[in-house]
């Protein structure tokens, strides 16, 4: 009888690592194909679901003539002062809230 051959551990793990791998990346790669056919079926208005692609030139055009840096940092400033609102209201109520028998009846089944 011959003896049967046994993988080694390190193939093993490397050849499942490697299929998973695969299998991520086939997972996005099956999303952004549904997204372009999606986009170019009709389906959906342009303005709705644009397909991947005519997305993908977007970008590199907003790249190419230093645009999208300054609506990055616009977006980011937005955001930024979103947060920075809602927090010091969020404080100012939680305060209110914690001192105020009243207001916190008022807004204790909201809270």
């Amino acid at each position: 009888m011959a003896p049967m051959r046994v993988a080694k551990p390190g193939i093993m793990a490397g050849s499942r690592m490697l299929l998973a791998w695969l299998g991520q990346g086939g997972s996005v790669l099956a999303l952004l194909t549904m997204w372009e056919l999606l986009g170019r079926s009709g389906l959906f208005s342009r303005f709705l679901l644009p397909p991947f692609s005519i997305v993908l030139r977007r970008i590199g055009d907003d790249i190419w003539s230093e645009q999208l840096f300054g609506d990055l940092a616009q977006t980011l400033y937005r955001t930024l002062a979103g947060f920075l609102i809602s927090a010091v209201l969020g404080v100012i109520i939680g305060i209110l809230i914690s001192r105020s028998r009243p207001i916190n009846w008022l807004l204790d089944p909201v809270v």
